[in-house]
């Protein structure tokens, strides 16, 4: 975030050293992480089918063409051999679109009110914002048939949002073939970016509607190229028939409704429950005001700006979001009726945190009050250190960075444990066997344990070791983790053997 502080103390390259420090488990953590069912099963595809029919053969073709596309990219460049490499290219491909939203913002809007190198630790700590406040981040980052699905969606997202700013402050027409192309990216990703997509776009051609009384020409254009590919993919996909069958319920249309509650609530409160969020939010609103202060305004905005301070912006503005949120979880859910992942919450979250935090922004631009009681009697008698230490301890004052330093320490052992079990599938392989009986995972797991403490260790630091990785997706089901690898090496079946099994041998 950018730090509005009048004076700059030495708390830079603390706050870069923190950042890392948090940040470092993340990275960490993926060099523990194995590839699932999912995976093996595009890579299988990949391998006897060829690239271009991969694409149109993936879960029968829902429409997800942008996530089948980089996922057989990423197989065909042998992402087998470097199952990590996903999360930092989406870490890094996050951070460079958090940071070309500021750039743009801060060039366009403010007339280039921070430096550079401001704007690089503003996006460094939104990065982590982000994903602070996602709900799954063992399938935000962590497992790749989801991750590229996902978080994919997000980056594109930023960089739209990027664009569309530069779009109405340049009024400059070769950013259209740009956006067109980055709305087809969206809504071939997954069903809740392209919903909300067409959501979004619909209220801003209705804002630029009750703002210039006058049909916007280009937003109308955009939201006729997604509403375009929203209809191609329902009417040519296998959206509502072999995916309604993996995620339909049987449950009334009536009980929808509670459920998109709680599902808003869920997102809202995953939001306000991150003390990171809360930081960020009043610094934005900090640098809205000193923005206004210095006059640094762009004069579309400052036509924009009478507009709105007549109205107010916060109120309406949560209500516009709480809506926007609300129609794309009742229009995904009523073709579900009801079921939902916890992933699929992931681009909803970031999405309604990124809208919150401008939010902030633009009302602290709407704020002028008498500077001597605002921004000049705030700031200025504040300590330079206050925000900062805000920030340092808020960044390491999170549940996901705790469950991140946890995984990495049980998530060695996890895997370890499950790359024994693929020696043995691939030996039985070699061998031309077409079954093969595993020891139950928790063995395997004991076993692992015992060879990094062969004298044993404290009991409490033994039953926490055996606790599964929060954020590695593989550990949630171990048991059965082993299908995509044996049916990859040619193995048509992988059985657990029971306890009893084992006692009758003995």
């Amino acid at each position: 975030m950018t730090l509005p502080t009048a004076r700059r103390g030495n708390y830079t390259i603390l706050l870069w050293g923190v950042f890392l420090f948090c940040l470092f488990p993340f990275l960490l953590l993926s060099f523990f992480n194995i590839m699932t069912e999912d995976d093996f099963f595009l890579y299988i595809s990949c391998r006897d089918r060829g690239f271009l029919s991969t694409q149109s053969y993936i879960y029968g073709w829902t429409g997800r063409y942008t996530a089948t596309f980089l996922g057989s990219v990423l197989i065909q460049l042998g992402l087998p051999k470097w199952y990590f490499v996903h999360t930092w290219l989406l870490l890094g491909g996050t951070w460079s679109a958090l940071f070309f939203v500021l750039t743009t913002v801060n060039t366009l809007v403010m007339k280039r009110l921070y430096r550079p190198g401001t704007l690089t630790l503003g996006a460094s700590i939104l990065l982590l914002l982000f994903l602070y406040v996602q709900p799954e981040i063992s399938t935000g980052l962590y497992w790749f048939s989801a991750a590229i699905t996902y978080q994919t969606a997000f980056i594109l997202f930023l960089f739209l949002i990027g664009f569309l700013v530069r779009r109405y402050y340049t009024g400059l027409r070769r950013y259209d073939v740009l956006i067109a192309l980055l709305i087809l990216l969206i809504a071939g990703c997954n069903e809740i970016a392209a919903v909300f997509l067409t959501f979004l776009l619909l209220i801003l051609l209705i804002g630029y509607n009750c703002r210039t009384r006058s049909v916007g020409r280009t937003l109308l254009f955009y939201l006729l190229v997604a509403i375009a590919i929203d209809l191609l993919i329902v009417t040519s996909s296998g959206l509502l028939t072999t995916r309604y069958k993996e995620m339909g319920s049987n449950g009334g249309y009536i009980s929808i409704f509670p459920i998109v509650l709680f599902r808003a609530f869920s997102v809202f409160y995953g939001i306000l429950k991150t003390p990171l969020f809360w930081i960020a939010a009043v610094t934005l609103w900090l640098a809205g005001a000193k923005m206004s202060y210095s006059s640094m305004i762009h004069a579309d905005l400052k036509a924009d700006l009478a507009a709105l301070k007549a109205r107010g912006v916060f109120i309406p503005g949560l209500i516009i979001m709480s809506g926007l949120m609300v129609l794309t979880l009742a229009a995904i859910t009523l073709i579900t009726r009801g079921p939902l992942p916890q992933r699929a919450l992931n681009n909803l979250i970031d999405l309604t945190a990124f809208g919150l935090l401008a939010l902030f922004f633009t009302a602290g631009i709407l704020h002028r009050p008498d500077w001597s009681k605002t921004w000049a009697d705030v700031l200025a008698k504040m300590h330079p250190w206050i925000l900062p230490c805000l920030f340092l301890s808020t960044m390491i004052a999170s549940d996901a960075f705790a469950d991140a330093w946890s995984s990495c320490f049980t998530g060695y052992f996890y895997a370890a444990a499950e790359r024994s079990r693929e020696k043995q599938i691939q030996a039985a392989a070699q061998c031309h066997q077409k079954t093969i009986v595993l020891e139950p995972f928790g063995e395997s797991l004991q076993r692992e344990i015992q060879r990094v403490f062969p004298h044993g260790t404290f009991e409490t630091v033994h039953q926490w070791l055996q606790t599964k990785p929060a954020l590695l997706y593989f550990a949630q089901d171990a048991e059965n983790a082993d299908r995509g690898y044996a049916l990859f090496c040619g193995i048509d079946s992988v059985n657990i053997e029971r306890t009893n099994e084992k006692d009758s041998k003995k």
